[in-house]
């Protein structure tokens, strides 16, 4: 997917480029929990998340590749405060025996402390008594990953245009990624240094796909600890695969490959 240019993309859903196989991964289960994907969403957005966090991958298991600012966290020293959301909304909980959308605020704490791991005798009391729990239902939350044509959006300042631009999550700003904040905010710069005319460029996004690094980084990660001599190849390949080692022997590419553990 990641080679395959966006215009070939155009009005593809995620599941019309992978197949039953890829969605039982457990690298999809990670990838839609980190970043609210479904398998009906654009195809187009799906590839520009792969090329913008794919030096995330070794972090999927356990989110700690996530970024939070410390002005929302800060709690009294004995309290937390947790942003929790459900994507599968309408599939019965384990803990709690109905959809999310129709569950208390109450519910849906016991139900995050289920899966937390808390004791079963202790989680109705902690859920009703030592926590405040505010449902919020956002529908339309992931509209940003709608079925589209790379055409779809306008551009931040059109051509052309003197005196306006668009700003925000439905415009188009190259290589980023929809749904965070760096996009917001690199539109308004976009569009305030080109209408402005200032001399002042906007912050690149991090090319994360073009760094060998962090593509042998991922691949190690994907691998799940496995050498890449340990795959499943036929005869040609395996043969093909032994020429090109011997090939590295003594370069820089085979000390990046024993480095990162693919060797």
């Amino acid at each position: 997917m990641i080679m395959t240019p966006e215009e070939q993309l155009n009005g593809k859903r995620i599941e019309d480029v992978f197949d039953k196989e890829f969605f039982d991964s457990n690298f999809w289960t990670f990838w839609a929990s980190m970043f609210a994907f479904e398998k009906w969403h654009s195809a187009i957005e799906m590839r520009r998340y792969l090329t913008r966090f794919i030096h995330h991958t070794r972090n999927l298991t356990d989110l700690s590749c996530l970024k939070f600012t410390t002005y929302n966290q800060v709690q009294k020293p004995n309290e937390i405060i947790a942003w929790v959301y459900g994507l599968f909304s309408g599939t019965p909980g384990d803990f709690v025996k109905k959809p999310m959308r129709e569950c208390t605020g109450a519910e849906i704490c016991e139900e995050w402390l289920y899966h937390l791991g808390v004791p079963t005798d202790r989680i109705v009391d902690l859920a009703e008594n030592h926590a405040r729990t505010i449902p919020c239902m956002m529908p339309y939350v992931t509209s940003y990953f709608m079925v589209r044509d790379v055409t779809d959006r306008p551009k931040v300042v059109p051509d052309g245009a003197v005196n306006f631009a668009f700003v925000g999550e439905y415009v188009e700003t190259p290589r980023d990624t929809v749904f965070t904040t760096e996009y917001a905010v690199r539109t308004g710069m976009e569009a305030v240094y080109t209408l402005l005319n200032l001399d002042r460029g906007v912050p690149e996004v991090f090319a994360s796909c073009y760094d060998v690094r962090c593509l042998l980084d991922a691949t190690a990660g994907l691998m799940d600890g496995r050498k890449i001599t340990d795959m499943k190849l036929s005869f040609i390949e395996k043969v093909a695969l032994d020429a090109l080692l011997k090939r590295m022997k003594g370069t820089r590419v085979e000390e990046m490959l024993k480095e990162y553990g693919l060797i």
